[in-house]
């Protein structure tokens, strides 16, 4: 037997609610339980039997992908190490430079010598 005052409640995740949305008791529920209370039973729609599906592509232009092209692979070029004497000869800002295209970062604060030390470390690293 049911007290009187549920007779026209709700139940929701937060407790108990009257018609006139107040909460009348709190209470934590979960969803199937709320459900239950509320006589709202809710079966799982399952196929029984379902078909695969079947994508059917047209294909109306008969060109190959990439349109027919020939594609042209650029070579990288050959990385050109300078030696000691021709970096003594450069400034800082080509050192600088220089330095980016075989993969160096220096520090134009630097001084030269030490700039064309790091550059000479890096190339006989690599």
């Amino acid at each position: 037997m049911t007290p009187n005052w549920m007779n026209d409640v709700i139940a929701t995740p937060r407790g108990f609610v009257n018609k006139a949305g107040k909460l009348v008791k709190a209470q934590r529920m979960t969803a199937k339980q709320c459900d239950e209370f509320n006589s709202r039973t809710k079966e799982p729609e399952v196929e029984t039997n379902p078909e695969p599906k079947t994508i059917v592509l047209e294909i109306k232009d008969e060109t190959p992908i990439g349109g027919g092209e020939e594609i042209q692979v650029k070579e990288e070029p050959k990385v050109v190490y300078l030696s000691e004497s021709e970096l003594k000869k450069l400034s800082k800002a080509k050192l600088e430079e220089y330095g980016r295209s075989i993969g160096v970062e220096l520090d134009r604060r630097q001084t030269k010598a030490n700039m064309i030390k790091s550059l000479l470390s890096a190339i006989s690293n690599k």
